[in-house]
This record gives structure tokens, sequence and C-alpha cells, in this order.
């Protein structure tokens, strides 16, 4: 509910101020970045959302071998022609709810995009759910080219631990996400107008670049989202099996009501 305030308010004061940024400590999950900035551009805003765990720690710094950060997802969207642009991304290649899902599922990765507990790459989820010394997430880059994941990490970490004022100094034992916002008025700038000609001009030429599949143009981050949200609008959500059966497992465990028989879920 606070969290859901302050992104109202966030939005009321960059109506009016142009701009407004806002800083929560000790926050809860925000769930998906994107569908919180789409608010925002929805409205006509520009909004980034940067968030981090002070105690969690899943991702090395690089050159690292000991975890320090959480994946610190980011996000930015803005108002399109269609739908908005919704980049919705994080400092490591994955995340911990898909390290979670695989090792719970008993898969690997597709790719070696984590380090055990050596600094080596590996596809093992179970490096960082089930042994220990436990290993790593690999930064955005890899290898190679982690520096640039790294550099997000602080970025993200500065903005959500250092401009709220709590952070991992504080030794946190308690899992609690710090979250900064950001809401921006084109209007403030160089006017509403301006803003949609530059972006649009942008993301057509985007999606007029030859692509390497003709079988597969180019897309802008958002348009899958669009795609799914009428999807579902259409034919429902898609639950995997897993979180299927754990939402009908706590259902009964807290006694909330399930109809009988149990709606089919498009798989």
């Amino acid at each position: 509910l606070v969290r859901r305030e302050r992104h109202a308010l966030g939005m009321a004061l960059a109506a009016d101020q142009g701009m407004a940024a806002v800083a929560i400590r000790r926050s809860h999950h925000i769930g998906c970045l994107a569908a919180l900035v789409k608010q925002a551009a929805d409205r006509g805003f520009v909004a980034q959302i940067h968030n981090s765990d002070p105690a969690g720690q899943r991702v090395a710094p690089y050159g690292g071998t000991e975890a320090l950060f959480t994946p610190n997802p980011t996000a930015i969207g803005y108002p399109g022609p269609d739908h908005p642009v919704l980049v919705d991304t994080c400092a490591s290649i994955t995340t911990t709810s898909m390290t979670r899902q695989k090792f719970a599922e008993g898969q690997l990765f597709d790719q070696p995009w984590l380090l055990d507990a050596e600094g080596q790459p590996t596809r093992d989820p179970a490096v960082l759910e089930h042994r220990e010394p436990r290993g790593s997430l690999q930064l955005v880059g890899g290898q190679d080219h982690g520096h640039k994941g790294f550099g997000m990490a602080l970025m993200i970490e500065a903005l959500s631990q250092g401009l709220s004022g709590h952070g991992r100094k504080d030794a946190p034992r308690r899992w609690g996400g710090n979250v900064f916002v950001q809401v921006i008025d084109p209007r403030a700038f160089a006017w509403r107008e301006a803003f949609i000609e530059q972006t649009e001009y942008l993301a057509e030429r985007c999606r007029a670049n030859r692509p390497i599949d003709p079988a597969r143009p180019v897309r802008l981050p958002g348009d899958q989202a669009a795609a799914g949200i009428a999807l579902a609008a259409r034919d429902g959500v898609h639950y995997p099996d897993l979180t299927w059966n754990a939402l009908i497992r706590w259902a009964e465990k807290l006694g909330v009501p399930l109809p009988d028989p149990l709606p089919e879920i498009p798989r």
C-alpha cells in the first residue's frame, strides 16, 4: 500500500512540478517493475524504478567470488504510439526467482549464467541454492564484460540505498527491498510533442532495421508485454504447474474457498 501511494504521489508531483523522485527503505517485494512504470507511461510520463535488498547477497562484484549484491532490478517506461516502451532488466544475467525455479524443477540453465564458489562459470543452480560455500549469479556482461553489470549494480544501490539512508552498512537481517522511483513529465522539458516525435522516430527506425532473421523482425521492449496482455485478456493467464500447484496448496492451507471443479488453467 505504501509503495502504491508513493508511486501515485510521484506522478502527482511530477504533473505539478515537472519531475519528482521518491526513495523508500525497507519495502517488500515490488513485483514486476515494468507493470509499475507502465502505470506512469500510460498517463504520458517517463518513469524509472531501481530496487535492491540490503540484506540479500546473490551477485558477486566483478572479479570477486563472494556474493554481495542482489540482482538489483531496474526499469524505465515511456509513452509509445500503440503502447508504452518498457525496459525491465537487472544487473545480473538471470534472477533469483529463475534460479530457484530451475533448482526446484531439477533443471540446468541453457547457458553458464552462474559462478561457483571459485568463480568458475556453471549452468547448475545448485551452486546458489544448495551448496556451501555458495556461488553467485553472473553479472550482465559475463566473464568478459561483467564490469558493465557491476556498474549497474553500484548505481542501483546508490540510488535505492544511499538516497534512502539505509543499506548494507546497517547489516539488516530480514528481507526488505529499497526502492528509488523517479517520474518525469516531458512537458517540463522540450514539451510532450517533441518527446513523442523523437521517441517515435527512433522506434520506427528500429523496427525498420534489416533483421538478421526475416522471420524475426526487430521489436521494442514492451511489444511482447502488450501482446501478452492482449492474449491473457482473451485466453486467460498461463500458470506454470509449479506455481499453480503452490497456489492450490496455500489456498487449502489458509482456508481460501476454491471452486469445484477447478477451472481449466491455460498451460
